[in-house]
This record gives C-alpha cells, structure tokens and sequence, in this order.
C-alpha cells in the first residue's frame, strides 16, 4: 500500500475544491478585488502611500475598458449576504480622507460613474490638506460614500 502524505491529500484535495469552484462557479470562490488608495494626487508625500493622478486616471480607464463592474462597498456586502455571484465585480476604496480624494479622484471617478468609499480620519476633517465638510456633501451626490478610518490615526 503506497502511503501518500498529509501534505500532499491536503493540497489535492483543495485544488479538486478549487476546480470544483471554477466549473460550476461558486459565488465564494470569486474574489472581487478591493482596490485601496490614500492620497491621489501629482506631488508625491513621501509620508503617505500616493499615486499621481495621471496613474490613478489610466487605471480608471483600463477597468473602464475592460468592462468592470464598479460596485460600492455598501453593494458588496448586500450582494455576499444574499448569496449573490459577483462576478467581473470590484471596489474602490481610499483611506484618510485627503483632500486630493476631492481634487483629482473624485472627478475621474464620476466620469466613469464609479462609486467609491472614502475612510475619513474624523480629526482631520476640515484641516489643511483634508476634506472639507463642503466637499464631502458634495461628492455623496456623486455615489461616493464615507466611513471612519480611525478619530486621530494613532
């Protein structure tokens, strides 16, 4: 009798599951991405993970093109607790509320009619280089929704 390690049926038997997932398309087997970002704006803070504006523009563009369906992170969770597929499905999210989420996301997201959700640091609200009150209403008009990200960010 030919012993076959532990390992090996563990790894057989998820990638069996995995092939399973593919062929008859199982909801909880598709990932939709959730794409992060923080600060979009053209001058780089070294303190801040950033991309330009003209990056986060041409990525916009490419899910634009290849037909993505951008759903808010709202969407998501109703669609996951009704057992729906998402399929060809995914998210946008940015963290600490920057004000260049207002000035250089914001209008690339609504060309594309994308929702997105922004994570506000609730101190910061209102200071240099963060969202404005203004600027919040304005983009919830828009499909964009917010939640808190933390109160000082510690």
């Amino acid at each position: 009798m030919i012993k076959i390690p532990t390992r090996l049926l563990v790894v057989a038997s998820f990638l069996i599951l995995l092939a399973a997932a593919v062929i008859y398309g199982l909801p909880y087997f598709y990932v939709v991405p959730i794409l992060n970002y923080h600060s979009v704006n053209p001058v780089l803070y070294s303190d801040t993970p950033a991309v330009s504006q003209e990056v986060f523009a041409k990525q916009m563009e490419f899910i634009h093109r290849r037909g993505y369906r951008v759903i808010s992170l709202d969407e998501y969770f109703r669609q996951r607790r009704a057992g729906k597929r998402l399929r060809n499905a995914l998210v946008i999210t940015l963290d600490d509320g920057y004000e260049d989420n207002y000035l250089h996301a914001f209008p690339v997201l609504r060309k594309y009619h994308f929702p997105a959700t922004i994570f506000v640091i609730i101190k910061h609200l209102n200071k240099p280089r963060f969202l404005k009150s203004e600027q919040i209403r304005e983009m919830e008009k828009e499909n964009i929704s917010f939640g808190s990200h933390t109160i000082n960010h510690t």
